[in-house]
């Protein structure tokens, strides 16, 4: 990882299962407002379920994906097609920006999760979204309606992003390769502002 003028941040990480074969490159983008989290190369050959919590903890205020308000049902799985942007209550928002599949369960000890369902031994898949802590419900649905932040590269070898209002890129790299005119040979943490 890396820091930029001691306000901006980036950290990548190369998960190797401890007692399976999973694998992924997972990144983390620090700005103002928002974390943008990448994911990328998520594989494993165990026919084993593989998800990415996006959220986990216990509410009992409710939430919302798509300003729809999500089910109180006990142990029942909401599945969403493409969700723009999730809230819940009293904690922030999330935004994604890429077409993606969404769950939501709700245990019998209230206890929520939000996450990504990536199945049964998984082929290099990939995910992508953006933590919006204390956010509200509307902040979040102008966040998402705005986007200031765009993804140059999602793979198992770079993830970065450009954040249009700060000026700022910031990249990981897995071993090297090129971002837009960023190119790097080996492993490395960039951060760069543009004035």
């Amino acid at each position: 990882g890396v820091s930029l003028q001691n306000r901006y941040g980036i950290a990548g990480m190369h998960l190797r299962g401890a007692k399976s074969d999973l694998t992924a490159k997972k990144s983390w983008f620090m700005f103002t407002d928002e974390i943008y989290c990448l994911g990328a190369g998520i594989s494993m050959s165990e026919n084993r379920k593989v998800e990415t919590i996006v959220e986990q903890r216990a509410i009992n205020k409710g939430w919302y994906v798509d300003g729809e308000e999500g089910t109180a049902k006990l142990c029942y799985e909401v599945l969403y097609t493409n969700p723009k942007y999730a809230y819940i209550n009293e904690v922030g928002g999330y935004y994604f920006p890429e077409p993606c599949k969404l769950a939501t369960y709700l245990e019998s000890n209230f206890s929520y999760s939000l996450y990504f369902d990536h199945g049964r031994a998984p082929q290099n898949k990939t995910y992508a979204y953006a933590l919006l802590p204390q956010m509200s419900l509307e902040e979040t649905q102008a966040y998402a309606n705005r986007a200031p932040v765009m993804i140059l590269a999602n793979t198992d070898s770079v993830q970065g992003v450009f954040h249009k209002d700060l000026g700022i890129w910031g990249v990981n790299f897995f071993g090297g390769g090129t971002c837009g005119t960023i190119s790097c040979d080996r492993d490395a943490s960039l951060m760069c502002r543009h004035s």
